[in-house]
């Protein structure tokens, strides 16, 4: 079995997630930024991860335009998707119905939230003003950090799962063990 990961990113966490899962799995993966993803890469792998940031409780429109573009080759392949950043208590499932829609919904067999992170250096002055005012604001409503924190065990679940699918398909020394 052959796996790709494509992702999405605006500041780079998204990438660091996709090369950090990929280190983390056993059998042949492939990591590719969206931008460099046709149907005829997608058309050489059997199951397909995509990844992206989420911005204003939907994932990057980017990532969106680049599933409908290739809607038709994605629903042959086995799917599962991963979000990086927003809140860490966000429906996955709702975010991931109102951005793909219910066909990807139900093809989905994973949807995973890996925490997130923010990389200030790399953003613009509106988007580091409403983060840290939205932080603030979580603060004092909650009384917990406003910022998110990447999250190891969502990580840890998914390549777990991921490397049962590729044992299951006879890849080469895979291991189940994360």
């Amino acid at each position: 079995m052959k796996m790709l990961i494509v992702f999405a990113t605006k500041t780079g966490v998204t990438k660091d997630v996709a090369h950090a899962l990929k280190k983390k799995l056993q059998g042949d993966v492939t990591v590719e930024e969206m931008g460099y993803v046709n149907d005829r890469m997608i058309e050489l792998y059997d199951f397909i991860v995509l990844g992206a940031p989420v911005y204003m409780g939907q994932a990057l429109a980017k990532m969106r335009r680049f599933v409908k573009l290739h809607k038709d080759v994605l629903l042959e392949k086995r799917l599962a998707f991963f979000f990086v950043g927003g809140d860490k208590d966000a429906d996955m499932d709702a975010l991931l119905l109102k951005g793909y829609g219910q066909t990807f919904f139900e093809k989905s067999e994973r949807i995973v939230h890996m925490g997130g992170e923010f990389r200030f250096e790399k953003m613009g002055f509106l988007s580091r003003f409403i983060v840290k005012t939205v932080a603030k604001s979580k603060r004092r409503k909650t009384g917990q950090a406003g910022l998110p924190v990447l999250d190891a065990e969502s990580m840890e679940e998914l390549a777990m799962f991921l490397n049962e699918v590729l044992l299951e398909a006879g890849a080469p020394d895979a291991i189940v063990e994360v």
